[in-house]
């Protein structure tokens, strides 16, 4: 049953919003300054301060449970207040937090007062992820008026790359200001204490624009339902869709947080022994600005072939290149360029899929209920994100780096013979064609 939300909204309001466009991307630009500071500057500060690869990815994890519950935070929001409200508050809650993590005496020892400030954190970046994306689905899908799915998809696109850009901006120069501080200060608790407070402020100082942007009595009572599939019941390669799903993000999520570990730890243990600056550099700079070349490549290949003929070489590119860090566990380089490069590639195959892997999922949960439907999915994309974070640092301790990234691998296999099945499915299903675009 799909949950309204308790506001309503004009034609008119819709067109006027849909036309607007600073807010938008500050948006998808704070979601994933939250995504990236919870789950990825969080694991490499805890694995500085002496922690173990599998208590730290485990929890960390943790922080992903309020994006596993969309449906209930849904509920929450609709005790009422505006989506302006919603989103300036939580916006500055999680900007506090993360000042509370900084403010936090020795953060290393992962007392309980660090935890309850992520905890914090969590739960508004939450929050705020639901009704921000009500907001941006608006923008994203136009008008209530049937719009040409080129339209659709190149809305999608700018808003994937801004929500890249905080990657971009949250992982590597975040990363590296750590490193810097490392060197300078000559105390990991210092340093990572005005790492963070440095974010905050930050935070603090970008909620502001968002609150000056966002329209005040900006209101959605329904997302508007796109018209890239009709709601139907589940068959069989709604059924396989899921698995793709699951599996993609599933091995995806453990290889991204697997990474950064391997970047991190010492070469004593199998890792290539890197310092937060030159991880922010390879890991958040380099691969990210790889990841965002991918995803516009990728765009204009759906534009062109359509998402049938698609589907296969955006799995196999998503898939195949996690061979590059098989090469890495095998190699051990120095050479940074050389690092830089395998995981450019790795990033940019990525990429090239996910936005295809994001207007498939569009296809097979907008339409009616389609909040309700959208939320399902995402949910299960943080789930997989945080059986990852469990996996990973476990399978790294007992099997170490390069058998965890044959175990990665293998996942990697089973994702593209779901992509495979899906293929076959879609080829004799019209039902779950998304249009020529697509």
């Amino acid at each position: 049953m799909s949950v309204q939300m308790p506001y309503d909204s004009t034609e008119k309001e819709v067109s006027r919003r849909s036309r607007s466009w600073l807010w938008v991307p500050l948006l998808y630009f704070f979601r994933g300054m939250v995504l990236a500071s919870l789950l990825s500057v969080t694991l490499v500060m805890l694995k500085r301060m002496g922690m173990s690869n599998a208590l730290a990815t485990a929890s960390t994890a943790w922080l992903a449970l309020p994006w596993v519950l969309r449906l209930l935070l849904r509920r929450v929001t609709a005790v009422g207040g505006t989506p302006w409200h919603w989103v300036v508050a939580m916006q500055a809650v999680f900007a506090l937090a993360m000042l509370g993590v900084a403010l936090t005496e020795k953060p290393h020892s992962g007392g309980m007062v660090v935890w309850i400030f992520l905890a914090i954190g969590a739960l508004s970046g939450g929050i705020h992820d639901v009704v921000a994306s009500d907001l941006s689905a608006v923008w994203v899908s136009g008008s209530r008026q049937k719009e040409d799915f080129a339209s659709i998809g190149r809305r999608q696109v700018v808003a994937l790359l801004f929500f890249l850009l905080a990657l971009l901006v949250g992982l590597g120069l975040v990363l590296v200001m750590a490193g810097d501080m490392e060197v300078l200060s000559r105390s990991m608790d210092e340093s990572w204490s005005t790492t963070f407070k440095a974010l905050a402020l930050f935070l603090i100082a970008l909620a502001c624009f968002v609150a000056l942007a966002l329209p005040r009595h900006v209101a959605i009572s329904h997302i508007p339902s796109p018209s890239l599939a009709n709601s139907r019941t589940p068959t069989f390669g709604w059924f396989w869709g899921g698995v793709l799903l699951v599996l993609f993000t599933l091995h995806q999520w453990m290889l991204w947080r697997g990474t950064l570990l391997f970047l991190v730890d010492p070469g004593s243990i199998g890792g290539l022994s890197l310092g937060p600056q030159e991880v922010g550099f390879a890991q958040g700079t380099v691969s990210v600005l790889a990841m965002m070349m991918g995803c516009v490549l990728g765009w204009k290949a759906l534009s062109k072939w359509g998402m049938t003929r698609c589907l296969l070489p955006m799995a196999a590119a998503a898939t195949l290149p996690d061979v590059m860090l098989l090469d890495l566990a095998f190699r051990m380089p120095t050479d940074l360029l050389a690092i830089s490069t395998c995981l450019s590639i790795e990033a940019f195959g990525c990429g090239f899929a996910m936005i295809g892997l994001i207007l498939y999922i569009r296809c097979n949960a907008y339409g009616k209920g389609n909040s309700s439907h959208a939320d399902i999915c995402l949910a299960w994309v943080m789930l997989s994100a945080m059986i990852g974070g469990w996996c990973t640092g476990l399978f790294q301790d007992y099997f170490g780096y390069r058998r965890f990234f044959m175990i990665v691998s293998a996942l990697a296999i089973m994702a593209f013979v779901a992509a495979t099945v899906s293929y076959l499915i879609s080829k004799n299903d019209k039902d779950t064609h998304c249009g020529p675009v697509f």
